[in-house]
């Protein structure tokens, strides 16, 4: 029964090795899963941090180029401004002094025409003063048409210095729509940067979270594997100590039997070896008896023949 127990307990510790190596592949192939899930997930993050550095260097070359460009049209607007202030002053000046010629010349044109006038006044009966009248007039139209073309000159000057300030408010307000779409696209990529950072963390953490909850999930299963396997073979430990009592009463009683029996048998031969020993004992005083009359035949046949000898030899001559 003994060899029994031993069995049924040598079998259990062989399954439960055998289940342990199995666990023990299965959580070996697990690893060496997630070792190659881990891989392909750096891999990827990798290549996303790969990506996110181009688009980095691309963004920091557009915005180089950005800079650039926005510092040439910075530098030609304040030179276009530095000129049109320049322009500007220049125009300011240019008018003062053309009013003050204006003024100058408005005096002088009534001083003129006063002297005119007076001329006029003085040679109205004279043809000389008529024709000297004429040329004087037709000196004023063409002194006119001078200023007038002057006049013309300056409005187209003013005209042009009026585009080159539009122009340079144009490329003002061009640099600041630049600049501020710049900062908008600076800030979307930093939002997107950032989403997606964000998105990478939460699918690494619900990642981790499954991989705990499955490994989490396996521990209890091995461990509720276990616990029955353990409660099972302790079931069959108590079955085969139970056995190995029954086993042990059962011996007890045939020891007690046999123990009956031998003594009953010892009895019986204690008995038998009395019954013999009587019957030897019997036997000797028999023989014993019998010897001694043997004995005392052959002491008396002896003596018989001793007593015939002697006799005979007395009846020798």
């Amino acid at each position: 029964m003994m060899d029994v127990v031993e069995f049924e307990a040598r079998r259990m510790d062989a399954y439960l090795a055998a289940a342990d190596r199995r666990q023990h592949e299965r959580d070996e192939s697990e690893k060496r899963a997630a070792d190659r899930r881990k891989s392909e997930y750096l891999q990827f993050e990798r290549s996303m941090d790969e990506e996110r550095q181009q688009q980095l260097e691309r963004f920091e070359h557009a915005k180089h180029a950005a800079s650039q460009t926005t510092d040439a049209l910075i530098r030609a607007a304040q030179m276009h401004n530095a000129h049109a202030v320049d322009t500007n002053t220049q125009w300011q000046k240019l008018r003062r002094r053309e009013e003050r010629a204006r003024a100058r010349n408005a005096k002088q044109k009534v001083a003129e025409m006063e002297e005119r006038l007076q001329q006029r006044a003085k040679e109205s009966s004279d043809g000389i003063a008529a024709m000297r009248l004429a040329k004087e007039e037709q000196r004023q139209r063409a002194r006119d048409a001078m200023e007038s073309e002057k006049a013309a000159r300056m409005d187209a000057t003013l005209r042009e210095m009026a585009e080159r300030a539009e122009v340079a408010a144009r490329a003002r307000d061009k640099v600041a729509s630049q600049r501020e779409r710049q900062k908008k696209e600076r800030e979307e990529m930093a939002k997107l940067m950032a989403m997606r950072q964000k998105a990478l963390v939460e699918s690494q953490k619900a990642h981790e979270k499954e991989e705990l909850e499955r490994a989490a999930q396996r521990e209890k299963a091995q461990q509720q594997k276990i616990t029955n396997m353990l409660t099972a073979r302790s079931e069959k430990i108590r079955q085969g100590q139970e056995l190995e009592r029954q086993r042990l009463e059962r011996q007890k009683e045939l020891d007690r039997a046999v123990k009956k029996k031998e003594r009953e048998r010892e009895q019986h031969l204690l008995d038998k070896m009395s019954a013999d020993k009587e019957r030897v004992y019997a036997k000797l005083r028999e023989q014993a008896s019998l010897m001694e009359s043997q004995r005392r035949t052959d002491q008396y046949l002896k003596d018989l023949k001793e007593t015939v000898l002697k006799e005979a030899a007395e009846l020798t001559p």
